[in-house]
């Protein structure tokens, strides 16, 4: 598990060790779990660039929660291109 304060809130960032949701294919959960705590919850059976590419998007989500989701994947996929370029 690992933390993340952005805006003055804390958000955990969890794996699954199965995929979420079910026969819905879930990649993903930005929100809060049943005790009230900011999580992102990210399904761990995904490869670990895909499972990369998820929490950019997610994090991309948290710095600006009032953008359309167009302009959250194309911030987050460019980052993302970037990130794996320069090996970081």
């Amino acid at each position: 598990m690992t933390g993340i304060k952005a805006d003055a809130q804390e958000w955990e960032v969890k794996l699954t060790t199965e995929p979420i949701g079910g026969e819905e294919g879930g990649q993903w959960f930005l929100g809060q779990n049943a005790e009230a705590t900011n999580v992102i919850m990210i399904d761990g059976t995904l490869p670990q660039t895909r499972q990369e590419e998820v929490l950019l998007h997610e994090l991309c989500h948290i710095a600006d929660p009032t953008a359309p989701e167009f302009a959250i994947n194309a911030m987050s996929t460019g980052l993302y291109g970037i990130l794996r370029g320069n090996g970081l």
